[in-house]
């Protein structure tokens, strides 16, 4: 129970970060054309 609410906490933490980085993967992409 412990390990599952760990992943899901860490999840929820690291989701600001993956959002960010598609948008700035995303912003890269539009400004090479």
């Amino acid at each position: 129970m412990k390990k599952l609410l760990y992943s899901a906490f860490s999840m929820f933490a690291l989701a600001p970060y993956a959002a960010y980085a598609a948008l700035s993967d995303a912003a890269g992409e539009l400004e090479k054309v």
